[in-house]
């Protein structure tokens, strides 16, 4: 990439994140919760999965934390929490009872 495009791609990333915050204003969100992968984990330590649905994240700077949610044929997936730029403790704050929740609920013998 040239500097021009890494610029360019940079300063997109603030006008994304004010989006996505002013969504979560208008539509009064505090978490956004979405699958942490397209699947469950992979099944050796040859990679580490899928960042798809982690990438819109990481491109906007936006704190994100993934819980356990169960597992799918034996391999473990996750549930992806997401708040506001800064947020990171308040983030943290809601991922814990989620997690608990999710612990809960979730049955260690259930194979999805």
């Amino acid at each position: 990439m040239t500097d021009d495009e890494v610029a360019e791609a940079r300063a997109g990333r603030g006008t994304v994140r004010e989006a996505v915050q002013a969504r979560m204003d208008d539509a009064g969100i505090d978490v956004w919760v979405t699958p942490a992968a397209p699947g469950p984990a992979p099944g050796s330590i040859e990679g580490t999965g899928s960042s798809e649905m982690n990438r819109p994240w990481t491109y906007t700077g936006l704190p994100a934390v993934t819980v356990p949610a169960g597992t799918v044929e034996g391999l473990p997936v996750g549930l992806q929490c997401v708040s506001r730029l800064g947020a990171d403790e308040r983030l943290l704050a809601w991922a814990d009872p989620i997690a608990a929740t999710l612990s809960d609920a979730v049955d260690p013998a259930d194979d999805g």
